[in-house]
């Protein structure tokens, strides 16, 4: 908090918006904290990255780069992010894989890998990929009003390394019987972090996730049949406290600023 001048909530909406580089924090209005970001991206993100790896197509390189920023939060889909980049047009999906770990080289994004929970076995792919710096994304993408999904996973994902978490996307089998059939299915749990001997499980669910919603974020976590904490990460204000099945719910802030809360 050092540095803001507001409250909690205000704090927390202008990072979720703008992010947490100092140059921008420091900046009055939300015309220049845009205006500096827009710069960056432009003048520092895309002409360095393309001058140090002798990229020709600066406005393609761009171009990629808010592509990638609408897919934060997915299982990326090489194919699919060279048909946007360009409208299908002059981005293979060898130029992705290079545009990818120019990127991530140069720190700006960072991929995750998935992991099978059971199995305990990692995947090569598919990954997700998310920015270092949330208000890169914002300004990529296009600032949204109030925090969505894929910004407060990006949030959740770059402060858990932060705090030194090796982290993965999560994978678990949970099978079922219907119709006298048995069914697997398998369900995501956003983050598996590990810190030396410790590991927790984390679920991150927007403002907005109904009840349905809810159940499917718990019922990943009910899957896993090890003792390691599980932590369900909500985009509004609760008191932190676990439920009957020994799930730990936390409100955003309370993440954010009391990591001692994430051990037992």
């Amino acid at each position: 908090m050092s540095g803001f001048d507001g409250g909690l909530h205000e704090a927390w909406a202008q990072y979720s918006r703008y992010g947490g580089m100092p140059a921008v924090v420091a900046l009055e209005s939300e015309e220049e904290k845009r205006s500096r970001l827009t710069s960056f991206l432009k003048d520092t993100c895309v002409a360095d990255v393309a001058s140090y790896y002798d990229v020709g197509k600066t406005s393609e390189l761009e171009a990629f780069i808010r592509v990638i920023a609408s897919c934060a939060g997915q299982f990326l889909n090489s194919t699919r992010v060279a048909k946007q980049s360009t409208n299908g047009a002059g981005v293979t999906v060898n130029t992705v894989g290079c545009y990818l770990k120019y990127l991530e080289d140069a720190f700006l994004i960072t991929s995750a890998h998935r992991y099978d929970i059971k199995r305990k076995r990692r995947f090569g792919s598919p990954v997700k990929f998310f920015f270092e710096d949330v208000g890169l994304c914002g300004v990529a993408r296009g600032f949204a009003v109030t925090p969505n999904q894929a910004v407060l996973e990006n949030v959740v994902f770059t402060e858990l390394r932060m705090r030194g978490y090796e982290v993965e996307l999560g994978s678990v089998l949970k099978r079922k019987v219907r119709n006298g059939r048995s069914l697997a299915e398998q369900l995501e749990v956003n983050f598996v972090a590990n810190w030396l001997s410790r590991r927790i499980y984390v679920q991150v669910a927007e403002e907005s996730s109904g009840e349905v919603g809810m159940r499917a974020q718990k019922a990943a976590l009910m899957a896993i049949r090890d003792s390691f904490k599980k932590i369900i990460v909500l985009g509004r204000p609760v008191v932190p406290a676990y439920d009957e099945d020994g799930i730990f719910y936390i409100g955003f802030l309370d993440f954010l600023l009391k990591p001692e809360m994430l051990l037992w």
